[in-house]
């Protein structure tokens, strides 16, 4: 999967995903992040599982709100921006 990842790097990358994710375990997306590189933000939104797009949209819209700011600014907003805790949403 490394090898895929490389194609991403210079473009803003978001890797979205929930701290309770049993199939794609929190610290395989902060390698995921990691091996991107600088224009890649890690997402963790808290109490989130595998389906954090279906269980969080709040959480999930903002964070992809984010990306497509980062996308039209030419990702220049993006380093030494990482990784960030989405904040929680009351329901």
């Amino acid at each position: 999967m490394v090898h895929a990842l490389d194609r991403l790097r210079g473009l803003p990358v978001l890797v979205l995903t929930g701290s309770d994710d049993r199939l794609t375990r929190p610290k395989h997306s902060k390698r995921m992040a990691a091996d991107v590189g600088p224009t890649a933000v890690l997402v963790l939104v808290p109490g989130a599982d595998h389906v954090v797009n279906q269980t969080r949209p709040v959480e999930t819209n903002a964070a992809l709100d984010q990306l497509l700011r980062r996308a039209a600014d030419g990702v220049a907003g993006a380093a030494g921006q990482t990784s960030r805790e989405a904040p929680r949403q009351s329901r």
